[in-house]
């Protein structure tokens, strides 16, 4: 028996691929007859940014920032609509939304621990703002051990005990860390500005704080939990909104000059900054996957200019737009894996995207001449998939043949019991 592989090369859409030749000689005409079976790998790819951004059912409210875990199943939404307030929550991954039993308040800020159950909202009430915890995932709150500001940022350790949080009462907005929670605080090493964001990593080591000063506001990092800080090398500028990696090596900031934003990025944990490629918006936020791969900003839609949000998959080599509706967006936050973005409006909805899972890959396990005459092939998919078999005669005209079996998870079964009736005969395999 003399057998040809097909191209093992992923195709680039969801198609069969090239057919799997045998040779046999017919045990009825003694004729030389080609079966074929597809072979190989047979992959379903989906375009990079095709998928679309899904409306949420959470209400129109006047969002102002949003928190997720790890898996992006917990999210937390904050509003500052007058006089109360809002916070929202959802556990699962957006799909609904329920208001938490949290207090009144003028809500700016959020941090989730990676689990989602230890939560913090602050405010930015005037003159100042409340700062409330909880540590079952919202179902209660209690106040934070600190006092009042005009809160604009906060971040968490993935733990939940190290807490940073940055107010903008210019011009000496303070900078408060805690190691416990948010049951005790104390100043950091640093002041003096407007704060406008704050973002830390996994540890809690590494801190990133930009403030809006128009038009000359620094940016300073710290890599000790805010015993020391060190303003880092980036022009001047409304920076608004910050994010970092897990391991704090990989930086994103984004200002709101209007309307040329801009956007900068470190791969050193702060000591070197480059310009991003994304294009010239009024950004209003940023967000980071665990390992800094994926990359997404969006921006406020002010007097007809900007309002879309760009996603880069290669630590902001490149950029490209994700398809959201336009729209004033105000808030962002990501999964770890990068794989689930949502996004809130300011005065609008929330939406969601999720990258859906890539297709189980399908490998011909192997195939069989009965005796009878039938032709039987054997190979692996998706547990629970849906693949079709399709035959042609001559390559050119394929037919529907029957939905192959799942003999076991994961492991299926076709038998052509016309094939005794073909001295030739080709075989796809397609799934939806």
């Amino acid at each position: 028996m003399k057998t040809n592989h097909a191209s093992n090369q992923v195709p680039s859409e969801c198609r069969p691929t090239a057919p799997y030749e045998t040779r046999r000689r017919n045990p009825q005409t003694k004729l030389p007859a080609l079966l074929a079976a597809t072979v190989g790998v047979l992959t379903a790819l989906h375009p990079e940014y095709a998928q679309s951004w899904t409306p949420t059912p959470a209400p129109n409210l006047s969002w102002t920032a949003l928190a997720s875990s790890a898996d992006g199943n917990k999210l937390v939404a904050v509003a500052n609509d007058f006089p109360s307030g809002a916070v929202y929550l959802s556990t699962d991954s957006g799909a609904t939304w329920n208001p938490a039993n949290a207090p009144s308040g003028a809500w700016s800020c959020v941090a989730s621990s990676a689990d989602g159950t230890k939560l913090v909202i602050a405010g930015y009430d005037s003159p100042a703002g409340p700062v409330y915890l909880s540590t079952n995932s919202g179902g209660s709150w209690f106040p934070a051990g600190i006092s009042s500001h005009g809160w604009k940022g906060v971040a968490s350790a993935a733990d939940g005990r190290k807490l940073i949080l940055v107010a903008d009462d210019y011009p000496a907005g303070p900078v408060f860390v805690s190691m416990d929670s948010g049951v005790n605080w104390t100043p950091a090493g640093t002041s003096g500005h407007s704060w406008a964001a704050v973002a830390s990593s996994a540890d809690g080591t590494r801190l990133l704080a930009p403030a809006n000063e128009y038009p000359t506001g620094p940016v300073f990092n710290s890599y000790n939990t805010g015993a020391t800080w060190t303003q880092a090398g980036v022009p001047a500028a409304s920076w608004i909104a910050a994010a970092m990696s897990q391991d704090g090596r990989t930086m994103i900031i984004a200002g709101n000059n209007p309307p040329i934003g801009p956007v900068y990025i470190s791969s050193d944990s702060g000591t070197n900054w480059m310009h991003a490629g994304a294009s010239a918006e009024n950004y209003a936020a940023v967000a980071c996957s665990a390992d800094g791969t994926t990359l997404v900003v969006a921006s406020a839609y002010i007097n007809g200019v900007s309002g879309n949000i760009y996603i880069s998959t290669n630590s902001g080599v490149t950029w490209n737009y994700s398809g959201a509706p336009l729209s004033a967006w105000s808030s962002l936050a990501i999964s770890a894996d990068g794989k689930k973005v949502v996004a809130a409006v300011g005065g609008g909805g929330i939406y969601v995207r999720a990258e859906p899972a890539p297709a189980s890959p399908v490998a011909i396990a192997g195939f069989a001449h009965l005796a009878s005459g039938e032709f039987q092939v054997h190979f692996s998919g998706a547990i629970g998939g849906n693949y079709t078999v399709l035959t042609s005669e001559d390559l050119n005209s394929w037919l529907e043949a029957a939905p192959a079996t799942e003999i076991s998870p994961g492991q299926f079964e076709f038998t052509d019991d016309k094939a005794p009736n073909f001295p030739n005969r080709f075989y796809q395999l397609r799934s939806p």
